[in-house]
């Protein structure tokens, strides 16, 4: 089932800085000479993480580019490791001039996602219940949905188990109905 039940967490890290137009130097741009001659013949790229409005957004995982705030040039990055990066840099944690990590909260349940795990309780759909669970899990992992979504599971796999149980007694109680032969056709007489 690939339909989005809940919602989904964030997949980035936000960082932010009270320094609305922080530049933070990764990995400084250098000349590139002309083995030969040694004169100048462009810049290597540089890595920079650009903080705008005073923010940043880093994926959690594989790879990010980063944009210069001053000219513009990008690089491709692994995530992981300009996170490392940043949580191991100078400024990591300093709030007047540096920047610090936000760890967002979980947003409050929706009324789509309640009326989502209410429609599939309502409809005894076990399926629906069982993905609402493992979303939520991957996700935010708010008790209010999973404990909501667990009972009604646990509930509706009762009710089967019953409805199991009294069909398999029914079954051995009543012996098989035998067919009785309809009534005779009548003859009808040919005038």
């Amino acid at each position: 089932m690939s339909e989005i039940l809940v919602a989904p967490a964030d997949s980035t890290v936000l960082y932010m800085s009270r320094r609305s137009e922080l530049r933070l130097t990764k990995r400084r741009r250098f000349p590139v000479r002309n083995p030969v001659t040694g004169e100048v013949e462009g810049v290597s790229p540089g890595e920079f993480v650009a903080f705008r409005d005073g923010q940043v957004r880093i994926p959690k995982e594989g790879t990010v580019t980063l944009q210069d705030s001053l000219d513009g040039g990008t690089a491709e990055v692994e995530a992981a490791d300009v996170h490392k990066w940043l949580m191991s840099h100078r400024l990591f944690g300093n709030q007047t001039e540096g920047f610090w990590r936000v760890d967002p909260t979980a947003p409050p349940v929706s009324n789509d996602e309640l009326g989502a795990l209410m429609d599939a309780a309502l409809g005894l759909d076990a399926d629906t219940l069982e993905e609402i669970i493992r979303q939520e899990r991957e996700g935010w992992g708010r008790e209010q949905i999973l404990e909501r979504a667990q009972d009604a599971l646990e509930k509706i796999t009762a009710m089967r188990s019953q409805e199991a149980e009294i069909a398999a007694q029914e079954a051995a109680a009543e012996p098989p109905v035998k067919a009785k032969p309809g009534p005779k056709p009548k003859a009808t007489p040919d005038a």
